[in-house]
């Protein structure tokens, strides 16, 4: 990337395929530092299409997680928990105010959700309370994640929102270039 002039220099440090995955202690620890940039480039729980009918592997950083949680969000508001390949049912629907908050019924409890960041392979959700208790919700498409720890996890959500970030700059530095040669061109 040498060949960029100096004024593009935050851009080319950010497209760096040199630099190192930071290191964290724990998955929330990523998702806080993560999800604040990432947000934006994210779905809404409205667009459907993009969990509903999948199947989501959950992911936690616990040392003694060893289970196989699947959850899947079915047209009608059915939600199924599959851990160990046993089922359970249960209800999930949407807050009616736009405010990308999900209602899931299993058992005898409902708990509220908002959403943090959704992009397949990645669903996360923010349980709404206590933040000190266990934050996030961490879900994967179960071909995507299946096999990955923890960490691995973060750092795929990390690598594909570099290269989201390291793909759009590489678009405005185009246009940037066209715009450039345009009104070079045009002043002839």
């Amino acid at each position: 990337m040498q060949f960029l002039p100096k004024i593009f220099d935050p851009l080319t440090r950010a497209m760096d395929k040199e630099d190192n995955f930071p290191e964290q202690d724990s998955l929330a620890d990523y998702l806080n530092m993560l999800l604040p940039s990432m947000r934006a480039w994210g779905e809404d729980l409205g667009e459907m299409d993009f969990y509903v009918g999948r199947s989501w592997l959950e992911v936690r950083d616990h040392d003694n997680f060893h289970d196989t949680i699947l959850h899947v969000f079915n047209e009608g508001g059915e939600y199924l928990r599959i851990i160990n390949g046993d089922i359970g049912k249960g209800g999930w629907q949407l807050m009616e105010d736009g405010s990308n908050r999900m209602i899931l019924n299993y058992g005898k409890n409902a708990e509220l959700y908002k959403l943090a960041f959704l992009d397949p392979p990645f669903f996360i959700l923010q349980k709404h309370g206590d933040p000190h208790r266990r934050k996030y919700w961490v879900m994967g498409l179960e071909g995507s994640v299946r096999g990955l720890e923890w960490r691995e996890y973060a750092e795929k959500l990390y690598n594909d929102h570099q290269e989201e970030s390291n793909s759009m700059m590489y678009a405005a530095i185009i246009i940037i270039v066209i715009i450039a040669a345009f009104v070079l061109f045009s002043l002839f």
